[in-house]
């Protein structure tokens, strides 16, 4: 449900796999053993707050979406918080980022979509008159990548063992459109006048 812009790889994903969820695609919201709303989580990036409340009384979690690429690891806790944590209401959301190491690793990604890929819609038909190949526009691209390592700097500093960097970027480009096709009622037929109308064969 949840595989729109706000859906590309998003960590998030992974609270629905907790007891006592329920989470609402459309709006990117959830709650958690009843509780919503304003109070519904606090996420911690290394264990400073990072929470969005610019919407006052809803959290948008894609307003403070790090790149699944960089993290770590994702802990939640949902119940018996510590002192530290006492402003959070259901959840509390702390990400662990990814560091570089000795020894330089990256990664690279890109993941894509296009309406020709997909299934036509069911009962429609292009101009040609081939059944079934209508289909949406919906173009997604969400591409990045990651790289780590020791920090080196030749014949000024060796930071192995000392220094190291870790570098994510993720982009997310989307286009997409709706295709349909309705029938309103001609002035005679609301008239009561459907003599115009005809059957599969085109006869009257």
């Amino acid at each position: 449900l949840n595989s729109g812009t706000s859906g590309v790889k998003n960590p998030y994903n992974s609270l629905e796999m907790l007891p006592g969820v329920s989470y609402y695609a459309s709006s990117g919201q959830f709650t958690l053993n009843g509780l919503g709303g304003n109070m519904a989580e606090t996420m911690r990036v290394e264990g400073q707050d990072s929470t969005s409340r610019i919407f006052g009384t809803y959290d948008y979690t894609q307003m403070g979406q790090p790149s699944a690429d960089s993290i770590q690891e994702i802990a939640y806790q949902t119940s018996n918080y510590a002192a530290e944590f006492g402003q959070a209401g259901s959840v509390v959301i702390n990400m662990t980022m990814r560091s570089g190491t000795n020894a330089y690793h990256g990664t690279a990604y890109d993941y894509f979509v296009n309406e020709d890929l997909n299934a036509g819609h069911p009962f429609t038909s292009v101009a040609s008159g081939q059944p079934g190949k209508m289909r949406s526009r919906n173009r997604r691209q969400d591409f990045g990548g990651t790289l780590g390592g020791p920090v080196s700097i030749p014949k000024l500093y060796n930071g192995k063992n000392k220094t190291f960097f870790f570098l994510s970027e993720q982009s997310t480009v989307q286009r997409s459109a709706s295709l349909f096709t309705t029938t309103l009622p001609t002035s005679a037929w609301l008239n009561g006048d459907f003599s115009t109308l005809k059957n599969a064969a085109g006869q009257d």
